[in-house]
């Protein structure tokens, strides 16, 4: 087992902050998060090497949220299975 947390994976503090202070609505958050994502390299590059893990054992995206309908986890699993299509992805 291997716990790692990538702070390169999450959403940016005015991100956050427009969302849980501002009440910046679900489909605004979500479409600035992937584009904060698409802007760092690191991020796309963690997610490649995620996707490649993925084929050879579990990965677990963890968030605090409560669900992964409205998380930045489920975002995130869907840019691996974008990068993957025959990727399988368990919302939990």
């Amino acid at each position: 087992r291997y716990d790692a947390h990538y702070r390169v994976l999450a959403p940016s503090s005015p991100l956050l902050g427009d969302y849980y202070k501002r009440g910046l609505l679900w489909n605004e958050f979500e479409k600035r998060f992937r584009a904060e994502i698409a802007q760092r390299p690191e991020a796309v590059n963690l997610l490649r090497m995620i996707t490649q893990l993925a084929h050879s054992q579990n990965i677990t995206l963890l968030c605090r949220e409560d669900g992964p309908e409205i998380c930045h986890r489920r975002i995130l699993a869907e840019e691996c299975k974008r990068l993957a299509p025959s990727l399988v992805v368990v919302p939990y």
